[in-house]
């Protein structure tokens, strides 16, 4: 098979589904593979367990297959060692990929911009888990009037609407003036804001990097596939 990493969209909602396969089509060696049932948005612990059998069945299926590595794109990292522990390929979580890599670039102090207050506590909670809380310098809300089920299918879109773009770089500004962070890392929501944020810091005289976690956790993996590496079978014996 010519394919080499199925990144693991682990919610069910077709059109969103298909703006992430979209969003990566210029990665030859990429699948995009969705759930066939649950919610579209994963909005707290209850709908990360529903999605978690489905989650393994693929990631044991893409083992199968050949698959070399695959990447959760959700920036939760939902079932992240669960997946680890059912296959021996390497499982990239974006969110802790994109947590250390703001690490290194920021100097140890980076801040989150997140679209709902509940993935505050979500994205802490993978700070400690991680060993990076005390890197943090602030996660910050974005103001959106619309609720978060709303928002995510019209903020995913390209070009990014207005609505959607000025509440996540007024974070982003503030992040950086008012809580000093020397990096940014987006929420998966965001992923088509990059550019725009990086544009929009540079005309405020705030230029730091801004971290896409989903392309980035592509890249880790590729890394992993490269140096023949995956997570230790100490940590994540099989099932």
């Amino acid at each position: 098979m010519s394919k080499q990493i199925m990144v693991l969209y682990p919610m069910w909602d077709q059109k969103d589904l298909e703006i992430f396969k979209e969003f990566l089509a210029g990665e030859k060696d990429v699948d995009v593979v969705g759930l066939t049932e649950g919610e579209g948005i994963l909005k707290n612990r209850y709908d990360v367990a529903l999605a978690a059998v489905e989650s393994i069945r693929k990631a044991k299926e893409a083992e199968s297959a050949g698959y070399k590595a695959i990447v959760c794109s959700c920036t939760g990292d939902p079932n992240i060692e669960a997946l680890r522990e059912a296959v021996r390929i390497p499982v990239v979580g974006v969110l802790e990929a994109s947590m250390h890599f703001a690490s290194m670039l920021g100097h140890n102090l980076f801040s989150i911009i997140v679209a709902h207050p509940w993935l505050k506590r979500w994205f802490r909670e993978g700070a400690m888990k991680y060993g990076l809380e005390s890197h943090i310098a602030s996660i910050r809300v974005t103001s959106y009037e619309r609720s978060f089920k709303e928002l995510a299918p019209i903020c995913i879109k390209k070009p990014t609407p207005k609505e959607c773009l000025e509440p996540v770089l007024g974070e982003c500004i503030k992040a950086v003036r008012d809580d000093y962070a020397t990096a940014i890392v987006l929420c998966g929501m965001f992923l088509q804001m990059k550019e725009s944020i990086e544009e929009g810091l540079r005309k405020e005289s705030l230029d730091v990097p801004v971290i896409n976690p989903v392309p980035l956790g592509v890249d880790v993996a590729k890394v992993l596939i490269n140096q023949n590496l995956a997570h230790s079978p100490r940590l994540y014996p099989l099932e």
